[in-house]
């Protein structure tokens, strides 16, 4: 078994977002097939309402052929404390014998999931022949907010006119070309692609996703669901059971009786969907699966057993 540090993880993944997004969407066709196990996250609650540990086990079957557990913890208040709001560890099992094969320091190979996944969409949002530029927003700019920005700019730098972004707290530092806002109100109201990077415990915005453009709910509980005009809304989850819970958008939306699961749009359907009216807005709310940390935690893995960094051991 070999220990994987953060470092080697960060060293392994960048500049390799288009590689991971090719894995992903295997994945999603592995789901479709129900060739993996894929259990309900459980979470550790504790005094604090907004701290939780949850973990997150998977088997992903046919050419991926992994299983494992992320161990992720997220306790918001480490932002004032100088910590990080999340921190986890990933361990992969052998599929044959049960034995683990590596334990990762995985709290970049986490973010580098998330803005996969959201990369994943909007890799298919811009498939579409479209030469006008996009703008997009992003609000929130922690380590997650930061990875989106990454994101774009590495895969969809073409398609870009600007990235535009907004956190309560001053961003001292970002990409050259990207634009700091005042006020969340003035990014949204500009963005084509607005994307949700926030820990907040409370809805703030009070708008409902924009018609023809896209929303990625990456926070989840961002919107005043009383603003959101579903009949008008193409809602898109990577797996209803997990998103239904835990107070997120979609749950809330479910019972103020405003949506079924009928009504909302699986992430295979969506990747695999030939048109997509541009006239509704698209709203997809992620709650994160750990079928894609095993995919992403493989791949580092089999990096390490070829030596790539010093940082495996």
């Amino acid at each position: 078994m070999i220990y994987i540090e953060n470092d080697f993880v960060k060293k392994v993944l960048d500049g390799k977002f288009s590689d991971i997004i090719s894995q992903f969407e295997y994945a999603v066709d592995v789901k479709k097939k129900n060739k993996l196990c894929q259990p309900i996250k459980p979470y550790i609650r504790f005094p604090e309402e907004q701290n939780r540990i949850i973990a997150m086990p998977a088997y992903v079957g046919e050419n991926i052929n992994i299983c494992g557990i992320k161990w992720i913890a997220s306790f918001p208040k480490n932002i004032y404390k100088n910590k990080e709001r999340a921190n986890c560890v990933t361990i992969i099992n052998s599929t044959e014998t049960g034995e683990p094969l590596s334990i990762i320091n995985s709290t970049e190979l986490s973010s580098y999931r998330t803005a996969s996944v959201s990369g994943m969409i909007l890799k298919k949002y811009l498939s579409k022949n479209n030469d006008k530029k996009v703008t997009v927003g992003i609000i929130g700019y922690g380590p997650i907010g930061k990875k989106h920005e990454e994101m774009c700019y590495e895969l969809f730098h073409k398609k870009i006119e600007k990235v535009m972004l907004f956190d309560i707290k001053k961003i001292e530092e970002c990409n050259k070309n990207s634009k700091i806002c005042k006020t969340w109100e003035e990014l949204y109201d500009e963005a084509d692609i607005l994307i949700t990077c926030t820990t907040s415990q409370k809805p703030y915005l009070k708008r409902s996703p924009k018609k023809g453009k896209i929303t990625l709910n990456v926070s989840l509980r961002d919107f005043e669901i009383n603003y959101i005009d579903v009949k008008n809304t193409i809602i898109v989850v990577d797996d209803w059971d997990e998103v239904n819970r835990e107070k997120t958008n979609i749950e809330e939306l479910v019972i103020k009786g405003k949506i079924k699961k009928e009504e909302c749009i699986d992430i295979y359907d969506y990747l695999h969907s030939k048109e997509m009216t541009s006239e509704k807005a698209i709203f997809f709310n992620p709650m994160g699966m750990a079928m894609f940390d095993m995919v992403i935690a493989k791949y580092v893995y089999e990096k390490a057993l070829k030596g790539k960094c010093n940082d495996a051991k």
